[in-house]
């Protein structure tokens, strides 16, 4: 019985026999074939697109309801600029969305 749960739970030695194995133990989830250099200007762009999206999602949800959560859109922002583009997007992103929020969406708004 123990050679048999070894055999249905070493997942590792069936990819590495079929050549599917890519060198990593983390879930892919697709994202591999969206990355973008870290560190690069595309990255850091993409990180700037990314916290403009969330602001003016949050800009637009605020029309429909009052909203005491400011940093709520840029959580996602956030991730997703940090698997797409490296940890350095994703810091900027954070800094940059906070900096957005507290200025554009805090009381007193826009001053």
């Amino acid at each position: 019985m123990r050679r048999h749960l070894t055999q249905v739970f070493d997942v590792s030695s069936a990819t590495q026999r079929n050549g599917e194995h890519r060198g990593t133990a983390r879930a892919n989830f697709g994202i591999e074939q969206w990355r973008i250099s870290a560190g690069s200007a595309a990255a850091y762009a993409f990180a700037t697109v990314c916290v403009a999206v969330a602001t003016l999602l949050h800009w637009g949800i605020g029309f429909i309801i009052e909203d005491s959560q400011h940093f709520t859109t840029y959580y996602p922002a956030v991730v997703i600029a940090a698997l797409v583009g490296g940890a350095g997007a994703g810091i900027y992103a954070a800094i940059l969305g906070g900096i957005i929020a507290w200025w554009a969406f805090m009381p007193p708004r826009i001053s």
